[in-house]
Formats: structure tokens, sequence, C-alpha cells
């Protein structure tokens, strides 16, 4: 009861911890403005009483690519517990060599949870994982800082090679049309010179 009048339980679809919090943040980045949409998650309880539901929605992950981002583990917000699809994702984490954002990928990578072929920096494989506790998202240790770094700067390097590809084959075609034209230039200058010389009418010859 609430101001006398009775109101229903309901389930509410918001951001983070706070029922309040707007979906979309945006920030500047070295310059540059980053929006981001942030996962939903649900939250029970009535108008006056808004209250996170159990279960977790996502954890944030370091990709293949450097990039932070949330990996969802429900594929429904008002998913309460993880069911095959939290495991389906988890799974395809490991597999792609994605590490939890905060943890240590020195002591992953002692650990067996990432694999040589997973880990790009060289200060990550002849490390010393770093103690627990003295690292988490809001400070990251040293070796997920050069991890990050690492993968970015690869990622970007084959980026590079890809769009270099491109520009080779963007490249020859110019130069294959610059060639056409000159050719089509020379066959109307001829073909102009041809006709000039067809219609012009013979000399008079000179009396005798």
């Amino acid at each position: 009861m609430a101001n006398g009048i009775q109101r229903e339980a309901c389930f509410w679809l918001t951001t983070s911890e706070d029922p309040n919090r707007e979906r979309t943040r945006v920030r500047m980045v070295n310059g540059r403005k980053v929006t981001e949409k942030l996962p939903q998650h649900g939250h029970e309880g009535d108008y006056e009483n808004k209250r996170k539901a159990r279960g977790r929605r996502y954890i944030m992950v370091v990709r293949h690519e450097g990039h932070t981002v949330p990996l969802l583990l429900t594929n429904a917000a008002a998913h309460l517990t993880h069911g095959p699809y939290a495991q389906y994702q988890l799974g395809k984490a490991r597999a792609l060599g994605w590490y939890p954002m905060g943890g240590c990928p020195c002591a992953l990578y002692i650990g067996q949870e990432l694999s040589a072929d997973q880990v790009v920096s060289d200060a990550v494989k002849k490390g010393t994982p770093c103690k627990p506790g003295t690292h988490s998202m809001e400070n990251p240790c040293e070796h997920d800082l050069a991890e990050r770094a690492a993968r970015t700067a690869q990622w970007n390097a084959d980026q590079a090679e890809r769009m270099s590809g491109f520009r080779d084959a963007d490249e020859k075609n110019i130069a294959a049309q610059r060639e056409l034209n000159k050719e089509l230039v020379v066959d109307v200058a001829n073909a102009i010179a041809d006709k000039m010389n067809a219609n012009a009418k013979p000399a008079k010859k000179a009396d005798a």
C-alpha cells in the first residue's frame, strides 16, 4: 500500500545497479567522443522501490583486439539465472582468448586459462603473476595494460595490412584506366587525322 493506493509489483529493464541510470554513456577519450550502450538488467519492485533483480546480466571482458566490452550471459533481460546461453558465451570467450576485465592475464596464462597462442604481450608470457587483490577493473595491473596495448597494436597492424591490399588493387585499376585512356586518346586522334586526310581536296597542278 503506497499513498492509499495498492500497486502491483512490476519488472523494470534498466541499466547497471541504478534503476534510474541512462542506458547510453557518453564520454571523451583522447579528444574523441565515445558513445557506449550498456546492457540492461532486470529490476523488481514498485515505482518507489525499484531494486536490481537477482542474477548477473553480463561481465566485462578484454577481447582479442584489445577492446573492453560487456559479454552478455543471458539472452533476455528478464532471465534471472544463468543457463546454457551463459555457458556458450563463456566457452566462446575462452576459445577466443577473451579474459575478464581487471584480471591479471599473466596469472591466467600461468594457470593455463590463456594459451600461448592467445597471449600477445611478451610481458605477460615472461612476467610474474600479480597478487590477488592488487588489481581490479578500476585499477588494472601492468600485465593487463600491456596485453591490451599489444592486442590493439596487433589488430591495427592486421587492419593496415588488409587495407594496403585494397589500396594496391585500387592503384592497379587506376593505372590500367589511365593506360586505357591514353590509348583511347591516340585512337581518336588517329581517326580524326584519317578523316581530315580523306576529306582533303587534291592540290591543283601548276600550268605548264
